[in-house]
């Protein structure tokens, strides 16, 4: 009697532990959110929010739409700097996204850097084939007199022009270099001194600045025997104009010298 009780009593466990084992799993529902709450993004960028665990409609407001607009579907567009709130709303209950927008940074190219500093710190000049250009002139006292080296922007043809001009022994010479695309390994120069030597133009291996033979002319009104001797000269002038613009980039906080524009010497 007393087995069959003890069985009847294991059995009795071993079904209620059957049924707590059968019995599902219940978890709290989870509620509905917005799955950010802050978000930063520049101008002209967007970020898409969306409310998680919910399959209601949705309705989406902003702020501030000035500054961020926000789409049926939960897109936010950047329009401008500013501060916005967006909202998420079902029914009665809101939810909202706090989004930072931030100017979008452009990147300046080393000649629109150049450029800038030229015309913030240099002077209008005016050229009848040129239109209008800008100019800042760094003054210089050399062993045999007096010179300077100009730095200019023209706008027409987007390029940078640097001469430098000395008085040597009474005579005025110049000498400069053009540049149009700086990745160009060879830059357009040319020389003049107007009463004696005359006029050259031709190219300058940047690459090999500092060589005696990085000029070479192939236009000049100077006598055949002063050729090399004038295309070395120039190549010496145009090494001191890159010094000169070294040192007016450094003096208006631009980190750009004669390196960036392929000068190797």
């Amino acid at each position: 009697m007393k087995v069959t009780k003890f069985f009847k009593s294991i059995a009795i466990v071993m079904v209620i532990a059957i049924t707590l084992t059968c019995v599902p799993n219940v978890s709290a529902k989870a509620r509905p959110k917005l799955n950010k709450k802050k978000v930063t993004i520049t101008v002209g960028t967007t970020v898409k929010l969306k409310m998680k665990n919910t399959k209601k409609k949705v309705k989406w407001s902003s702020s501030k739409k000035s500054v961020a607009t926000v789409s049926k579907k939960g897109k936010v567009k950047a329009k401008k700097a500013g501060k916005a709130t967006i909202t998420a709303k079902i029914g009665k209950k809101r939810w909202q996204c706090k989004i930072t927008v931030k100017k979008k940074i452009i990147k300046k190219t080393i000649k629109q850097r150049i450029a800038a500093v030229v015309k913030a710190h240099g002077k209008a000049e005016y050229d009848s084939d040129e239109g209008t250009y800008y100019s800042i002139t760094k003054y210089n006292s050399y062993e045999d007199g007096d010179g300077l080296t100009m730095i200019e922007y023209h706008p027409k043809g987007d390029k940078i022009e640097i001469y430098n001009m000395q008085e040597i022994s009474g005579y005025y010479v110049m000498a400069g270099a053009t540049l149009k695309n700086l990745n160009d390994r060879y830059c357009e120069v040319s020389f003049l001194e107007k009463s004696v030597l005359g006029y050259g133009s031709g190219i300058m291996d940047k690459y090999n600045a500092s060589s005696s033979t990085a000029v070479k002319f192939d236009f000049y009104t100077m006598d055949e025997d002063l050729v090399d001797t004038m295309e070395e000269a120039t190549g010496l002038m145009i090494q001191l104009a890159m010094n000169d613009f070294d040192s007016v980039m450094k003096q208006y906080g631009e980190r750009i010298t004669h390196k960036d524009l392929g000068f190797v010497f």
